[in-house]
């Protein structure tokens, strides 16, 4: 093979001289355009050039190419230079088929990662393909499609056999991306120990956990804090980041996103670094870890015999250990943590609350900032006075989830993808399958019927101490459902915050110190004026929402749109309101079910209505 362009490009790494590599993403793009060349064209090559972004251009050798009238394949071999990279000599492969859609269609298949969380480069449900690499196999593809007159239909199909399982090495499991590796590359060129790259990954985790929600972000350094997080089981631990050395720019970044607060937990022969203003603790940064630990010993009252025998030791378990015999560790770790606190809060002038766990191995919790415990607090899945009843647990996630008004199209995607992510199913009644929630949502997701069926009875009753009941026995229900680990997806028809039951138990939940979590649907008043054409609210009108089982007739004053729910048993009294009011009102029963039928005027609205039934009253139009 000739050269492949990077024969001569190095870096130096203070006296080391590396060898540069190229992406998987370059592997992508030229097995793309050979693959695509050898299809449209019929003929074999053998290697092709393709243009980086960095605007290097790479001569890459085709391999393993398996050639058909329909279908063409080959591979590019990852060459990642100096870089310890763990898909360095992985075969990237790119099939091209003639496509039923029009255009060039780009995705993944074996090997290849889905991506399963918001925040990332690709939206969820996509193959793990960056925006930079999709871009280079799509120009790559077109111009051979110029190249040779041919603008037929193309599927380009990308896979790494190997991915999955080195998929276990790489960030992409805590990032949420399942199946495989990511196709990355920004330039194009692998730069050897490329310290922009991982600072990149970490932004790209604490993105990730901004777009989930989170607005406290727990950050560890490494492992050793991952592991210290157990120490507190309440804690959501795959909510962490791991910041590696790079405390400064993890602050900065923290800033930038708009985090509330960020909670670091640490060993200290990372952070003691931190109490000196250093925030890339990198030992090849600083190792002054013995100085700065006996300086703020020497601030709580050591005195110079054990300041000397301080700075002999080797590592700061060992000087812990001789803190710990000499009576003064506690001290001289409220000295450290004050010290944290002020640089971390220095660094990003206060634009993010700051604080910290400080840890040992041998002694575990050393000290923390004055707000570490309440931010601990915000990162759990549940409240600390839970786990001390069920020490040791890892419990589930409630779902509270809308499932829309009846039409089995108005599930959200997320809905849809909780309910098959989840096997435990809650369903309010006696019997989950002849509930409306569940006929409803099978229909969207068959696999439903194979999961586990939890009935939450919820009798319709107005005995304030009946309910109260009923929602108790729900809630503890799902409890005992949340203690043994399992997520809770609990169906409830159009959107968990209009007039739901789920929203006792909810509450309730939520104040046992569970997480809970409310999944919006479509409401039932939004799907009824789309069914009817009608618009609910315009320029300045206002909109109310009424239950019409209790007293509406000062309600029917209001100004603008009021849409009338739960009218049941009333249903003839309120038709009698409508036509004394002269109002304009519509009303559409079971919306979105087989059995909708729709009523144009107070007159035509049955007496005898469905449950589900809801009227919307429209101010008069004017001539």
């Amino acid at each position: 093979m000739s050269r492949t362009g990077l024969e001569d490009a190095y870096i130096m790494r203070g006296s080391k001289k590396l060898r540069m590599g190229y992406t998987t993403g370059s592997c992508a793009a030229a097995a793309a355009r050979g693959a695509a060349f050898m299809l449209l064209s019929g003929k074999e090559i053998q290697e092709v050039k393709i243009h980086t972004p960095k605007g290097i251009v790479l001569n890459l050798e085709l391999l393993d190419i398996r050639r058909s009238a329909e279908k063409v394949s080959c591979a590019v071999r990852k060459d990642g230079g100096d870089d310890p990279d763990v898909t360095d000599k992985a075969l990237i492969y790119a099939e091209v088929t003639f496509g039923t859609e029009e255009g060039i269609v780009i995705d993944g298949g074996f090997g290849v990662g889905r991506v399963t969380k918001p925040g990332l480069d690709q939206p969820v449900g996509n193959a793990a393909i960056n925006h930079v690499p999709r871009q280079m196999i799509r120009e790559n593809v077109e111009e051979i499609q110029k190249k040779l007159d041919d603008f037929r239909a193309l599927q380009v199909i990308i896979s790494v056999p190997e991915g999955e399982e080195l998929a276990k090495h790489t960030f992409n499991p805590r990032l949420g991306i399942t199946g495989g590796i990511s196709i990355l590359g920004t330039s194009g060129i692998v730069v050897p120990m490329s310290e922009e790259a991982l600072i990149s990954t970490i932004r790209v985790e604490m993105e990730m956990r901004k777009a989930q929600g989170d607005r406290v972000l727990l950050v560890t350094p490494g492992n050793y804090g991952q592991d210290f997080l157990k120490t507190y089981p309440w804690v959501r631990a795959d909510h962490s980041v791991k910041c590696s050395n790079y405390v400064g720019k993890t602050l900065e970044f923290a800033a930038e996103l708009g985090f509330d607060a960020i909670l670091f937990v640490a060993h200290l022969g990372k952070f003691v670094k931190v109490s000196g203003g250093i925030m890339n603790t990198h030992s090849h940064e600083a190792d002054c870890r013995a100085e700065l630990l006996t300086a703020q010993a020497v601030r709580a009252g050591a005195d110079l015999a054990l300041a000397k025998k301080l700075l002999e030791t080797g590592t700061t378990e060992e000087a812990v250990q001789i803190l710990k015999e000499a009576g003064c560790l506690k001290e001289t770790m409220e000295k450290v943590t004050e010290k944290i606190a002020f640089y971390m809060n220095y660094h990003i002038e206060g634009r993010v609350q700051t604080e910290a766990i400080v840890f040992s191995s041998n002694e575990g919790l050393l000290g923390e900032t004055p707000g570490a415990g309440e931010l601990l607090e915000r990162c759990g899945s549940r409240k600390k006075k839970k786990t001390e009843k069920s020490k040791n647990k890892m419990t589930g996630i409630l779902f509270g989830t809308g499932i829309g008004p009846g039409d089995p199209e108005l599930m959200t995607l997320k809905a849809v993808r909780l309910i098959r992510e989840n096997d435990t199913i809650a369903v309010p009644g006696e019997k989950p399958e002849e509930s409306i929630a569940y006929q409803i949502a099978v229909q969207a997701v068959p696999e439903l019927a194979e999961k586990e069926l939890v009935a939450i009875p919820m009798p319709m009753t107005k005995n304030a101490k009946e309910l109260k009941e009923n929602h108790r026995r729900g809630a503890e229900k799902i409890e005992e459902l949340l203690d043994a680990g399992k997520n809770v997806v609990f169906l409830t028809l159009g959107d968990p915050t209009v007039y739901s039951t789920y929203l006792y138990v909810h509450r309730r939940v939520l104040e046992d110190g569970y997480d809970a979590r409310i999944v919006s649907g479509v409401t039932s008043f939004c799907a009824a004026a789309a069914s009817l054409s009608e618009g609910l609210v315009e320029n300045s009108e206002e909109l109310h929402v009424i239950p019409a089982s209790y007293q509406i007739e000062d309600a029917l004053e209001l100004s603008g749109t009021k849409v009338l729910m739960k009218a049941g048993k009333k249903m003839p009294a309120v038709k009698q309101f409508l036509k004394e009011k002269n109002c304009r009102a519509v009303m559409v029963e079971n919306c979105g079910m087989d059995t909708e039928q729709k009523y144009f005027s107070a007159e035509e609205i049955p007496d005898q209505a469905s449950y589900y039934s809801l009227i919307i009253v429209k101010e008069k139009r004017k001539k």
